[in-house]
């Protein structure tokens, strides 16, 4: 299931993609008639939407995402799913959170960075979900200090490469040829890019035996 602007894919495999996504927003027709014949399902979105802890900018936000959990639960009992799993722990939590008040699907989430980068509300989000995995210990940590979930409602699903096949390369200082970064990730302060400037310049600096010889 996905949120976003389906015209903006651009990748070869985007077509294939298209067909096998089912979009929650706009929400279907089916999606919103569920919102007048579950008077108290939406009445428990509502106080969850006007609960949470946060600003009223994120209320009025979380209020709006109603439909796409009434579009999500209508596609999956359409579907027979029983479960859904959230990459993110930002408004999908809360859209989540609130597909879970139908009582007759369950969720998970996964936890990628630090929970100020996702917002906030995340005991909210969190608390009812059947697990929140991380991909580091110190997320874990995090999650059950700020959120208070058990450590076995919190399991550790490490992100790693295969060292194998992605080994270290060097270079000579005296080097002419470029040094050349790709990266996959949004330029966001939470992705880490500051680390790998401050690599360059390492690489790019005189070490102190260099310094001395040049005395």
């Amino acid at each position: 299931m996905c949120i976003r602007d389906r015209n903006k894919i651009k990748h070869d495999f985007a077509r294939n993609a298209k067909d096998e996504c089912h979009y929650v927003f706009p929400p279907s027709f089916f999606g919103l008639l569920k919102l007048f014949t579950s008077p108290r399902w939406l009445m428990k979105c509502i106080k969850y939407s006007l609960s949470i802890k946060c600003s009223l900018i994120e209320k009025l936000r979380t209020f709006a995402i109603i439909p796409s959990a009434a579009d999500t639960i209508h596609f999956c009992k359409k579907n027979k799913i029983n479960h859904i799993h959230g990459h993110s722990c930002a408004n999908v939590a809360h859209m989540l959170a609130m597909v879970a008040l139908e009582e007759s699907i369950t969720y998970s989430l996964t936890l990628h960075g630090g929970l100020k980068t996702y917002g906030s509300s995340h005991k909210e989000k969190m608390s009812n979900a059947t697990f929140v995995s991380t991909v580091t210990k110190p997320l874990q940590l995090e999650v059950m200090n700020e959120v208070g979930l058990p450590e076995s409602k919190i399991p550790i699903i490490w992100m790693g490469v295969d060292l194998q096949k992605f080994k270290q390369k060097t270079y000579s200082n005296k080097s002419s040829e470029p040094l050349k970064l790709i990266t996959v990730a949004r330029l966001d302060k939470g992705k880490g890019h500051h680390y790998s400037l401050k690599a360059c310049l390492l690489y790019t600096s005189p070490s102190p035996r260099d310094k001395r010889q040049s005395r």
